[in-house]
């Protein structure tokens, strides 16, 4: 009997210890390492921004320097410093107040999870508040004053059906001037699916309470303004694939969460994952600032040894970036272009200006009294005249040399040697 228990013992601690063997390398895959943006204002000496986060969404903090390395274009950069990143968040609120999230006070949980995002909010931080149903409404705009948040979250109230791709698009447009900025997101929360996926009307043309813009325009519009878009699931009737859809080509990350009192604890993770993060400076093997895209490649070494990689891309070489920024820059580099394009035709027009030209004949100095003729050609073997350009002479018959005149002999004026007329009055020259 005890030799069964010890046998039994054995097998248990032996299972066990294979259970914690093999779970170790899955939490390794589900820890995430991101590259979130650069900063190559100072190139060659460039910072990239970087999140890792453990199994739960958890940041990893405190990592050692040479848990870090970084490739460029497949060659070795050499790693500066390591900080955490103490840049603000730009974050809009986004939540669904359609009739649905009346049920089980799915809107109560959402307005206090929204509140607690609030309260988790640095000074440097800033966020606005938007509410949809069939539409879009914007209750707060950018403040890092978290009484006002929280104020405006409150006057949140249901109603309506749901136009969820709309409310993306919409809140996106909110960073239309913010491209600049870092850390730029959006959370938006909801417990159903885009009414217009839900067809209706008459032969599809009409989608009722549902967006009037498609799922690949929203996610179009939050990438073009460099918005990352983080998707919250409330409830069993979510479209979980196209909320994942959103979140995932954006940059952001999909959370379900089947019930309301969890919505709390997923919004302080997310603060925490937008507000957690480091600052990588290191040195680009290529210091040329050709305004070429360099491929980054950071490999991190976890705690439990495992390695995650991550990849992004910045382009080194910032005048564009300048001229984005400072209108002025931009103002004189259009001004130079235009004067160089403009210079050499008003240079022309300028030559030509000042080129003093004949004085015209009017048509009543033609019959005026016409100045001495000069000496008509004569023939060199009988020395009578000859016409101008004769080939032989009409006294004696000779062969001529090519004769030609200098001047007109109707009016005197200079000619062009070969010309078939005079440009003064017209005579004819052959």
């Amino acid at each position: 009997m005890n030799t069964q228990r010890t046998q039994f013992a054995l097998g248990f601690v032996l299972s066990v210890a294979l259970a914690l063997t093999l779970s170790a390398p899955v939490a390794a895959q589900n820890a995430v390492v991101r590259i979130t943006g650069f900063d190559a204002t100072q190139f060659p000496t460039v910072r990239a921004f970087v999140s890792v986060t453990d199994a739960n969404g958890r940041a990893l903090q405190a990592l050692p320097r040479d848990a870090f390395q970084l490739t460029e274009d497949g060659r070795a950069a050499t790693v500066l410093a390591i900080n955490a990143s103490q840049d603000p968040i730009h974050v809009g609120l986004v939540l669904d107040h359609s009739g649905s999230m009346d049920a089980q006070a799915k809107l109560n949980d959402a307005q206090i999870a929204a509140s607690a995002f609030a309260d988790e909010m640095r000074p440097q931080d800033e966020a606005f508040v938007t509410m949809f149903d069939d539409r879009t409404d914007h209750l707060q705009d950018f403040t890092s004053d978290q009484a006002a948040l929280k104020n405006a979250i409150r006057r949140i109230a249901v109603r309506g059906g749901t136009a969820f791709y709309d409310a993306v698009y919409d809140a996106a447009q909110k960073f239309e001037n913010r491209k600049e900025q870092r850390k730029n997101a959006l959370i938006v929360l909801t417990d159903g699916r885009d009414n217009r996926e839900e067809g209706g009307g008459f032969f599809g043309l009409f989608t009722g309470a549902g967006s009037k813009r498609t799922l690949d325009q929203a996610i179009a519009k939050a990438k073009e303004l460099k918005v990352a878009v983080y998707t919250v699931g409330l409830g069993n009737d979510v479209d979980q694939p196209r909320l994942q859809k959103i979140a995932t080509e954006t940059g952001g990350k999909f959370y379900y969460a089947p019930r309301g009192e969890q919505l709390k604890e997923l919004y302080r993770l997310i603060a925490e994952q937008l507000q957690k993060e480091y600052a990588l400076d290191f040195t680009s093997p290529r210091a040329l600032a050709d305004g070429t895209q360099r491929q980054v490649t950071l490999t991190v070494a976890l705690p439990n040894g495992a390695k995650q990689t991550a990849d992004g891309l910045y382009v080194a070489g910032y005048l564009f970036n300048r001229i984005r920024a400072n209108w002025v820059i931009g103002a004189l580099l259009a001004l130079v272009l235009l004067m160089l394009g403009i210079l050499p035709t008003l240079g022309r027009a300028v030559a030509h200006a000042l080129t003093p030209r004949p004085t015209p004949v009017l048509p009543s100095q033609l019959h005026a009294t016409p100045a001495t003729p000069a000496a008509a050609p004569r023939c060199p073997h009988c020395d009578q005249p000859v016409r101008v350009n004769a080939k032989f002479c009409g006294a004696c018959g000779k062969a001529l040399a090519a004769v030609s005149a200098s001047v007109c002999p109707q009016c005197g004026a200079a000619v062009r040697q070969g010309a078939k007329f005079c440009g003064a009055c017209r005579y004819a020259l052959r």
